[in-house]
């Protein structure tokens, strides 16, 4: 099943490896129309980070 983070993985991994926050990741998500959870952003972030 797609997630609502799959159209937007590349931003958010650029995004955090550039240092930016989940919490701001997500605000920033939220403003082109992202309508998930900040959790679900955050954990996609733990993800990264390893």
């Amino acid at each position: 099943m797609p997630s609502k983070l799959d159209p937007y993985k590349e931003f958010i991994t650029a995004k955090y490896q550039d240092g930016v926050t989940a919490r701001e990741i997500h605000r920033q998500l939220t403003g082109m129309g992202f309508t998930g959870s900040y959790v679900i952003v955050r954990r996609y972030c733990q993800q990264i980070k390893g």
